[in-house]
C-alpha cells in the first residue's frame, strides 16, 4: 500500500473521529519502538508502524455516536463496534497492501489466551506484528480519556499491562514497552513529544521510503 492511500485514510478518519486517529498516531510511535526494541529490522519497524497509523480506519464505518457515546455499550452496540477490525480489512481489499498491515488490521484485538476477536486466535498464531500492536493500544487507550471514562496514569496503565501479561497480551512486549516506558520520561509516557504527532510521522515514514513528500489528492 503507498504511503500516501494511508495518510488519506487516516486523514478521513481524523475529519470522522479525531480522538480515534490521536489514539493511532499514539500507538504508531509506541508500536515502533516496540518492534525495535524486540530486535526488528528498520523496514518491518516501518511497516508495523504504518499498520498500526491505519488500525483503526475501520471505525469510520461505525456510527459516530457509538463512537462518542458516554455510556456503556448494550449489547448489539458492543457488537458492532467489534466488527470494525473485520471493517479496516475490507478497506484494504484489492490495495496493494502489505501482509503486516492486514494482520495488524485484522487481528489487533486478538488475545494470546485466544478470547479476543474477531477469529480467536491464540498465543503464537496471532501475527507478531498485530502482538505488539494490540498491547500498545491497550496502553495508549488507558492514558488518554474517553467518553465513558477518566484516563489512567502510566503507572497505573503499566500494572494493567503487568496483570494482563500472558492473558491477553504477549509478555515479552508487555516486557519491550514497560521498559521503553520506564526510559522514555513523563513526556514520552503520556504520548506529548512531537514525534507523536501524525504529520511527523508522515514525513519520517515518507524519508525511510526515500519519497521527497506524501502526495494525497
Amino acid at each position: 500500500m503507498s504511503l500516501a492511500t494511508g495518510v488519506a485514510l487516516v486523514r478521513a478518519l481524523a475529519a470522522f473521529d479525531p480522538e480515534t486517529a490521536e489514539h493511532s498516531a499514539a500507538v504508531a510511535l509506541y508500536a515502533r519502538d516496540v518492534a525495535l526494541q524486540l530486535g526488528a529490522d528498520a523496514d518491518s519497524a516501518a511497516a508495523i508502524q504504518l499498520g498500526a497509523l491505519v488500525h483503526d480506519v475501520g471505525k469510520l464505518s461505525i456510527p459516530v455516536e457509538l463512537l462518542l457515546k458516554a455510556d456503556p455499550l448494550d449489547e448489539a452496540e458492543w457488537a458492532l463496534v467489534k466488527e470494525h477490525p473485520e471493517a479496516g480489512a475490507r478497506i484494504f481489499d484489492g490495495l496493494p497492501s502489505s501482509h503486516t498491515l492486514l494482520t495488524i488490521v485484522r487481528h489487533h484485538h486478538e488475545r494470546v489466551d485466544g478470547r479476543g476477536y474477531p477469529a480467536g486466535l491464540r498465543g503464537s498464531e496471532i501475527p507478531a506484528a498485530a502482538r505488539i500492536v494490540g498491547a500498545v493500544d491497550a496502553y495508549a487507550a488507558m492514558t488518554q480519556s474517553r467518553p465513558y471514562r477518566a484516563s489512567l496514569s502510566p503507572d497505573d496503565a503499566i500494572a494493567e499491562l503487568r496483570r494482563n501479561a500472558d492473558a491477553q497480551f504477549d509478555a515479552e512486549v508487555v516486557a519491550a514497552l514497560v521498559w521503553l516506558l520506564d526510559a522514555g520520561g513523563e513526556d514520552y509516557r503520556l504520548a506529548r513529544t512531537r514525534e507523536f504527532t501524525a504529520d511527523h510521522q508522515y514525513a519520517e515514514l515518507a524519508e525511510h521510503a526515500g519519497a521527497d513528500r506524501v502526495q494525497v489528492a
